[in-house]
């Protein structure tokens, strides 16, 4: 069997989504666990701790308790994690009977310790801190299948349809490559500090200290490591890894590369630019000492303005507003008709929001990426009003605007808008929430509050919306038309 290694360079940190709001997908083997029959049989009397059928007042064979667990986040991230697994479990038992309660604890406790199925669950840990093969090999296989037969391809998959179609079935997208990868495992990295930057959950980032990765291919074709090692510039330019990948995170590019009958590695050689000109007519770039801080600051002036430390207007609104107005200022608006109490509670100047003779009003913040919901924040630090926003045939759109960072160079790499999500209609939910605890709990809920659409093709063009908003920030590389 043949093998590739190919080191990859990390450029930007590569996040692992931690909130303590997931909850683990283990009631199967939790409660298989704690009702094993010795259980059962010697340690539980069920007539004492059962739960009575309500219809029939009958005792049953369940026992009277509930169960909850979550994620949490260890206080140190920074070093070894080895017998630290009991630390990102957070289980809560409810039940009436204070003896089985103390049964129940103790037998989550031994499951803890002995149980090999926890392990998989535990998504911080030296195993998975890297950059997923799995990820890897569906972006190098999607890149394959859908570019081989494209024009400005056409150099890079010279002589490689019998190959491609042989080893990459292109007309089955669930269908994976005929080869497999292994990244090599790093224990070094270092975690890095995601405050200020375009990430707001509960997270580790990470960097490997020596900002270097290897991953091993191997098949028993030659050519088609040929192929991947000559595909690979192009799947991680165009590609970011992890969480976060519009905003810049997970970002690599692959350095050198060696088969394994070769002594010694071989500098890839490529330009970024040309890779990108092949794929985008239309992008821009500027440099920056603090790439990520920068990306975080300048798209949230781009889609939701700035409100902390002085005012700023944003750019989408700013660009639709001589015809519409936003999603916003409509919502604002009918919670003062609607609730007056809780308008009265927001925090800030509202009433600019009105200032306008313009009476339409478009869910223009889609385009760039839809949200689940909303949220204003109250007087009242444990208030807060949130819009929950749904349509029937439509569950998520990412950003059409890509960042990718390569040292301290930033692309901005506009895509194109799907049709579909032109002129389709939404529906904002209003939820009143209290937070107790650490839990947001709705307090009040209006299913009918608002339906607000999208703007129509004809209103709204990507292209020359960031031609509006850059302002001379970044460097126009390129025209849509060419």
């Amino acid at each position: 069997m043949a093998k590739l290694i190919v080191k990859l360079k990390q450029h930007t940190p590569l996040i692992h989504f931690q909130s303590e709001n997931i909850v683990f997908n283990l009631d199967k083997e939790i409660m298989e666990y704690i009702l094993k029959e010795e259980f059962r049989n010697q340690e539980v009397e069920y007539k004492k701790f059962s739960k009575i059928n309500k219809k029939t007042k009958r005792i049953t064979k369940k026992l009277d308790f509930s169960l909850s667990y979550k994620k949490k986040i260890p206080e140190d991230i920074s070093g070894e994690l080895k017998n630290k697994e009991i630390n990102f479990l957070d289980f809560k038992i409810f039940s009436k009977h204070e003896e089985l309660i103390e049964i129940i604890q103790n037998r989550i406790t031994k499951f803890i310790k002995e149980s090999k199925v926890l392990k998989d669950y535990i998504p911080i840990s030296q195993k998975q801190l890297q950059i997923r093969g799995t990820e890897i090999k569906s972006k190098i296989d999607k890149f394959i299948k859908e570019s081989y037969l494209k024009d400005e391809f056409k150099e890079l998959f010279y002589d490689t349809k019998e190959i491609v179609e042989k080893n990459f079935p292109v007309n089955n997208k669930t269908e994976i490559g005929k080869y497999k990868l292994k990244v090599i495992k790093k224990n070094s990295y270092e975690v890095y500090d995601i405050k200020n930057t375009s990430y707001f959950g509960e997270s580790i980032a990470f960097f490997y200290s020596d900002r270097e990765i290897e991953i091993e291919f191997f098949s028993f074709d030659k050519k088609v490591l040929e192929l991947i090692k000559n595909v690979l510039p192009y799947v991680f330019v165009y590609e970011n890894f992890g969480t976060r990948q519009s905003k810049g995170f997970g970002s690599f590019t692959p350095e050198e590369y060696k088969f394994s009958i070769e002594d010694k590695y071989f500098e890839y050689k490529y330009e970024v630019d040309e890779i990108i000109r092949k794929n985008y007519n239309l992008y821009f770039t500027k440099e920056d000492n603090e790439p990520l801080k920068y990306v975080n600051n300048f798209y949230n002036i781009l889609k939701s303005g700035k409100n902390f430390r002085g005012y700023k207007k944003s750019k989408i609104v700013e660009y639709i507003g001589e015809n519409y107005r936003w999603e916003k200022a409509i919502l604002k608006q009918k919670l003062k008709e609607k609730y007056p109490l809780y308008y009265e509670q927001l925090k800030g100047d509202n009433d600019r929001s009105f200032h306008s003779e313009i009476k339409e009003y478009r869910y223009v913040r889609a385009l760039l990426g839809l949200a689940e919901h909303i949220e204003f924040g109250l007087k009242e630090n444990n208030k807060k009003i949130a819009f929950k926003i749904s349509n029937d045939s439509i569950e998520r759109f990412q950003s059409p605007i890509k960042f990718k960072i390569i040292d301290n160079k930033i692309y901005l790499l506009p895509n194109e808008i799907p049709s579909y999500l032109y002129d389709v209609l939404f529906n904002f939910i209003l939820q009143y929430k209290e937070k107790k605890g650490k839990e947001w709990e709705v307090i009040y809920e209006d299913k009918d509050f608002l339906k607000c659409r999208t703007p129509k093709q004809s209103e709204f063009n990507l292209y020359d919306f960031l031609i509006n908003s850059i302002n001379g920030e970044f460097i126009k590389v390129g025209d849509k038309d060419d």
